[in-house]
């Protein structure tokens, strides 16, 4: 961590940095202070590739990775898809504010909200989704959005 600028990580918003989050409190010597790239949220992916799993992203990109769910191949095959991108691009990106958006849409119009990437909360019976700010600014929904403040 000495020599690094960032920290990379697919899913690492969500996963990886709530871990070592854990391990810092068990070990706070241990911790550093870098800032992240999530090569889930922060490339900016071609509107013609619609899954974000990270073996679905590799074919999209042009190749396979035959050993999924290893470590050490699932860090090679992240790399490998963000080298297809300008770093300074994907920093810029990563600066980006996440936001939680909300759909409002009837039980009609749940295939709307779906086909846009939000997801069901079953317990709050809303349609949401996390999209960076930057993405936010100019997207158009077929459907009304809002925040909760």
């Amino acid at each position: 961590a000495k020599h690094a600028s960032y920290v990379v990580a697919h899913n690492g918003n969500e996963f990886d940095k709530k871990f070592m989050e854990e391990t810092w409190n068990l070990a706070p010597e241990t911790r550093f202070d870098l800032d992240w790239i999530d090569t889930l949220t922060d490339l900016s992916y071609p509107a013609s590739i619609t899954s974000r799993k990270l073996n679905h992203l590799a074919a999209d990109h042009g190749f396979l990775n035959p050993f999924a769910h290893r470590a050490i191949f699932d860090v090679l095959t992240m790399l490998e898809i963000l080298s297809k991108y300008e770093i300074k691009d994907v920093v810029a990106m990563a600066a980006s504010p996440t936001c939680r958006i909300y759909a409002k849409v009837t039980f009609e119009q749940k295939d709307l909200a779906k086909k846009e990437g939000f997801r069901w909360d079953a317990q709050a019976k809303v349609w949401f989704k996390d999209i960076k700010e930057v993405h936010l600014q100019d997207k158009k929904f077929p459907f009304e959005i809002y925040r909760n403040s």
